[in-house]
């Protein structure tokens, strides 16, 4: 059995393997520990018309390429080049490139400033506080949990307290504050809203926004990095990007909202868009974004859009209405590119990125 391993180890011929481990032999084979090869011997003779050329170019003297002493002497003028077959296959040339999303985020980027709006950035690790509280979600609210939310272990930001900003929303969420609204009821803890989360959204920046705004009139975009406690699938996956944007304005409302985001969406090549009546936890009224994919034959769901309810901005100083929106950024470069995967935007398939997102869906 040893020399038998050894010879596999070097490639054997059947017609040297002894009868009695044929048998073993097929059943290596069967279960992938051997491999079958076949040896080809291809015999190349050049033809008697391939002999006269070569001989007639032994006898020539070509020119490769032209050069700065060449052209400055006038010799180009008698040299003869060495002919080239225009019809030749080239050789692959695999220049560096931008990872698709890479490119559509710079793409969504050019789009809002060319409307007017601000880039806004902020960190990863956000306070429960700004995440959750500070859009009206409640401390029981199954997003908030770990199925949903990555928590930072033992993270929590002391210096969060019941002053300012931060009372006035608690209050909004225990009896409604000023708003108008009943709240939700129940009793808001301070230590809920002290823990550090992997932020679930960029909502968390542009309501941190609103915050800062006082009150003024503007525009602000962010896009960048979410993360999601989720199940990996086709459709879903644990760290992805979102573009959020939100305008507060005097006189705003919902036409200015679906006016704006059906010249963002054109201005990404898409046409057919419809907002649909939907529900969000911190706006009101709420609409969904749909565009239409031919591909598909349907509407597909892009992101949420609404105008921010009292509870949300006027615990924030904020009297003015604002304009809200998010949308996942790999979603949409799956409309563009045809793909129904979305892990497969980060498989490192070198073949797929070579050829570009133009030929992505082919």
């Amino acid at each position: 059995m040893e020399d038998f391993i050894g010879l596999a180890s070097k490639g054997l011929r059947d017609d040297a393997v002894a009868p009695e481990l044929r048998r073993l032999t097929a059943d290596l084979v069967k279960r992938g520990l051997l491999i079958e090869t076949e040896e080809k011997n291809v015999a190349v003779m050049i033809t008697d018309a391939g002999l006269s050329a070569l001989k007639s170019a032994e006898k020539r003297d070509f020119v490769e390429q032209l050069t700065p002493e060449m052209i400055a002497s006038g010799r180009w003028k008698t040299a003869e080049l060495r002919p080239i077959d225009v019809e030749a296959a080239a050789p692959a040339f695999h220049p560096g490139r931008r990872h698709p999303v890479r490119e559509l985020i710079n793409e969504v980027r050019e789009v809002y400033l060319s409307m007017g709006f601000t880039e806004i950035t902020g960190d990863s690790i956000q306070t429960a506080f700004w995440n959750f509280d500070a859009l009206f979600t409640p401390q029981d609210h199954p997003a908030r949990e770990l199925q949903d939310t990555f928590y930072v272990k033992g993270g929590r930001d002391a210096s969060l307290s019941r002053r300012g900003v931060v009372a006035r929303v608690a209050s909004a969420h225990e009896n409604g504050w000023t708003t108008g609204s009943r709240g939700w009821r129940y009793s808001w803890g301070v230590e809920s809203g002290r823990r550090l989360v992997l932020r679930t959204h960029n909502t968390v920046l542009t309501i941190r926004a609103t915050a800062a705004s006082s009150n003024m009139e503007s525009r602000v975009f962010s896009v960048g990095r979410v993360y999601r406690n989720e199940n990996l699938d086709y459709k879903h996956l644990a760290e992805l990007h979102q573009m959020e944007g939100i305008i507060i304005g005097e006189g705003l409302n919902v036409k200015h909202l679906m006016g704006v985001l059906t010249k963002f969406y054109a201005k990404l090549g898409m046409s057919g868009v419809k907002l649909w009546p939907s529900y969000f936890p911190y706006t009101e009224p709420s609409l969904q974004v749909m565009t239409y994919n031919d591909k598909v034959g349907k509407w597909l769901e892009m992101g949420g859009s609404g105008i921010f309810r009292p509870e949300v901005t006027l615990p924030l100083g904020v009297k003015k209405p604002v304009l809200a929106w998010g949308c996942g950024l790999e979603r949409l470069l799956m409309l563009k590119l045809g793909i129904e995967d979305i892990r497969e935007l980060y498989n490192n398939d070198l073949g797929w990125l070579r050829r570009g997102q133009r030929n992505a869906s082919s």
